[in-house]
């Protein structure tokens, strides 16, 4: 469930610092830092997903949690962790993705050859 949102620091695989809103308690359970409103710190380029873990609780309730930081260790090694008094145990992570632009022609004959 949703709680506060905020402005918090995501610590990318690379060391890149950027900024992205999440859901406060969330953020504190998974690695992320607070985002004072100054310093370090740029949104999520477009194509940019963040990592993440999968979830379930005891009552078989699924959820994505994303993770601040990639030497958090319950994305590495997984374990449990309790969200708004409930207990997930982690069942798998997923690492970051980047969409990456890619300067070559599709070849279609609609647009100019370059």
């Amino acid at each position: 469930m949703a709680g506060s949102i905020k402005w918090m620091q995501y610590t990318a695989d690379s060391g890149e610092i950027f900024v992205v809103k999440v859901d406060e308690g969330n953020g504190e359970a998974l690695g992320f830092d607070d985002y004072a409103g100054t310093g370090e710190g740029n949104l999520l380029p477009r194509g940019f997903q963040m990592r993440y873990v999968n979830a379930i609780s005891a009552a078989g309730v699924q959820r994505r949690f994303w993770v601040g930081d990639p030497l958090d260790p319950l994305f590495a090694a997984g374990g449990t962790v309790t969200i708004d008094s409930v207990a997930y145990n982690i069942t798998s992570s997923r690492g970051e993705k980047r969409t990456r632009p890619r300067g070559n022609d599709s070849g279609q004959l609609d647009g100019d050859a370059s």
